[in-house]
């Protein structure tokens, strides 16, 4: 069995006429789901990037999913008591407005589907993508309340600032993350196609 250097295709020189296959997750060599002819031995540096992209993504999803289930059936309740009991933030910015604020749910929800989708696929073109919405959100949120704490106690300020920071972050260092993960291959016709090029 013979690797071509892109691994775009393998060679296997064993079978007679010998036939180019497409690397894949778990073929000979050990090459890695995406086709990039990750050896097995240096497949440990693929697969934490993975699992660190699927926690961080689900967190993501989680805090989404809080805000959405929560505003868009009981929006009132939502702005009263959001985060918890006795520290209204949301209350703090006045006045409400039970449209935008079931608004503001559906659209979390809606940012939680995708975010969902793209850590159970880990497809990196969706995880990208999933990853820029949220933080064309995350950015000008995190400005906002950055520039809007009259009136905060000085502990729900901190703590609203120190939130809305860390899930900015959080969001840029996945989506930066997201270039060392592998590329899928193409499809096994037009690597088949590529092989017979080269050759």
């Amino acid at each position: 069995m013979q690797k071509v250097p892109s691994c775009d295709v393998l060679i296997d020189t064993d079978a007679s006429p010998a036939t180019a296959r497409p690397c894949a997750w778990g073929s000979a060599g050990g090459e890695d789901r995406y086709g990039t002819g990750v050896e097995s031995s240096t497949r440990g540096a693929i697969v934490p990037i993975r699992i660190l992209l699927r926690v961080g993504l689900l967190i993501l999803s989680a805090t989404q999913a809080i805000v959405g289930v929560w505003a868009l059936p009981a929006p009132r309740a939502f702005y009263d008591g959001f985060p918890l009991p006795g520290h209204p933030w949301v209350a703090l910015l006045p006045p409400y407005n039970e449209h935008l604020v079931r608004d503001v749910g559906a659209f979390n929800l809606a940012l939680t589907v995708v975010l969902v989708a793209a850590a159970w696929t880990l497809e990196p073109t969706l995880v990208r993508v999933a990853l820029v919405a949220l933080l064309v959100y995350a950015v000008p949120h995190t400005i906002f309340h950055a520039g809007h704490l009259d009136g905060f106690p000085p502990g729900d300020a901190l703590g609203q600032t120190v939130g809305t920071v860390l899930h900015l972050l959080l969001s840029a260092s996945l989506l930066a993350l997201t270039w060392r993960l592998p590329a899928r291959p193409a499809p096994s016709g037009a690597t088949t196609e590529r092989s017979r090029r080269r050759n």
